[in-house]
């Protein structure tokens, strides 16, 4: 014969009873710790899980969950290691781009400094241009006899 829903109530409300007489420090009290709200479970929703098929799922998802965070460590080292890298990459391009800018600043000036240096020319070139001018006047002077 199968056992109703309200026949097994009231057998777990009766081993209830009898585990509480034996006072909360007893061994049974101890063993029954969270059985009471399994069987309840159980008869509600038509299960048949025990409590070692709970204990050991527990078991199960401990492990997973260890796994998991040891698995999440090594990445959050894998990381942490590539942090590092790209901030030393980060710095040596700092220190490239800086030592870059100071050549273009140091090209800059350079620069400035050869435009004024090539008007200064240019105004040389013109002057003796002029000079060379007044220079074949002279000679044609002397060669056509026209000197005073």
């Amino acid at each position: 014969m199968t056992a109703s829903k309200e026949m097994e109530r009231k057998t777990l409300e009766k081993i209830r009873q009898m585990v509480a007489e034996l006072g909360t420090d007893s061994y049974l009290a101890k063993a029954f710790d969270g059985v009471y709200e399994i069987a309840e479970q159980n008869i509600e929703n038509d299960w048949g899980c025990t409590t070692r098929e709970y204990v050991e799922a527990s078991f199960k998802i401990e492990e997973k969950a260890r796994k998991e965070r040891e698995e999440m460590e090594k990445q959050i080292e894998r990381m942490k290691r590539d942090l590092e890298a790209k901030a030393q990459v980060e710095a040596v391009l700092k220190r490239n781009a800086e030592y870059h800018e100071k050549q273009l600043v140091e090209l800059n000036e350079t620069l400035v400094k050869v435009k004024r240096e090539a008007e200064s020319y240019k105004v040389m070139i013109e002057d003796l241009e002029c000079d060379v001018m007044k220079l074949k006047a002279k000679l044609y002077d002397y060669m056509t006899g026209e000197v005073k």
